[in-house]
């Protein structure tokens, strides 16, 4: 018997359309699954209708929702410190341009001057002025902005950044006399 009808609709349908049933003759429930879920949601909409819904926390007080989430969200950090710490420093190392960014934004505001910014990846620094150090062929770990640097209002642009290695950088690669000259390759 590869087949049998539904007792609910009458189709005559194959036996994997019926759920198993240890109790019956053929193993099979009587009913196909599809008239099965019809019912159970006609039972449900039929049991729960004249019950009043739960209110959630967030419905019956809704100024204590944002405080009760700031609570949960901080002892989960506590719990998970190192995990989120971990996962930021993955995130940071593959996108070193977000914390490019934020820092000129930082710097600027410091500096007291409206930040220009242009939407760049290290892969497109590295398109535009190559891998290296651009002072001295090192290795490219900070991000210079040259010609005109943060503190004297320069642009967060393609054009206004070099790829610089952390000594070059740190000890004022726009003071550095040994530059070469900028050239638009």
């Amino acid at each position: 018997m590869t087949e049998k009808p539904c007792r609910k609709c009458a189709v005559v349908k194959p036996l994997e359309e019926f759920g198993r049933r240890k109790d019956t003759v053929d193993g099979r429930h009587g009913a196909c699954r599809e008239c099965l879920r019809g019912y159970g949601k006609v039972r449900y909409a039929k049991m729960t209708a004249d019950k009043p819904r739960r209110t959630t926390f967030a419905e019956e007080f809704p100024e204590l929702e944002p405080i009760r989430q700031r609570a949960y969200a901080r002892v989960r950090y506590a719990q998970n410190r190192e995990k989120f710490r971990e996962r930021a420093r993955e995130y940071n190392v593959r996108n070193p341009h977000v914390g490019w960014r934020t820092h000129y934004l930082e710097r600027a505001r410091q500096f007291g001057f409206a930040p220009v910014t242009e939407e760049f990846t290290k892969d497109d620094v590295i398109a535009r002025w190559g891998a290296a150090c651009w002072h001295c062929g090192g290795e490219f770990e900070h991000l210079d902005h040259f010609p005109v640097a943060v503190r004297d209002g320069g642009p967060h642009t393609l054009e206004s950044v070099r790829p610089s290695c952390a000594s070059c950088n740190l000890r004022g690669g726009a003071e550095m006399t040994n530059r070469p000259q900028v050239d638009a390759a």
